[in-house]
C-alpha cells in the first residue's frame, strides 16, 4: 500500500488542509481545516 497527500487547490483548499489516500484505491481520507485548528488550539490552550 502506498500513501500519498494530496494538497486540494482552490476552492476546496478552504475547507480541506490535505487529503491522504491509498495508490489503486480510491478510498482516502480528508483532514478539514477546521478540525485540525481545534486540535491545534486544544493543543496550545492545554499544553498537551
Amino acid at each position: 500500500m502506498v500513501f500519498r497527500k494530496y494538497i486540494p487547490g482552490a476552492p476546496l483548499d478552504q475547507y480541506v488542509d490535505c487529503m491522504v489516500y491509498v495508490e489503486g484505491n480510491n478510498k482516502g481520507v480528508g483532514f478539514p481545516k477546521i478540525a485540525m485548528s481545534l486540535v491545534f488550539n486544544l493543543h496550545d490552550s492545554f499544553k498537551l
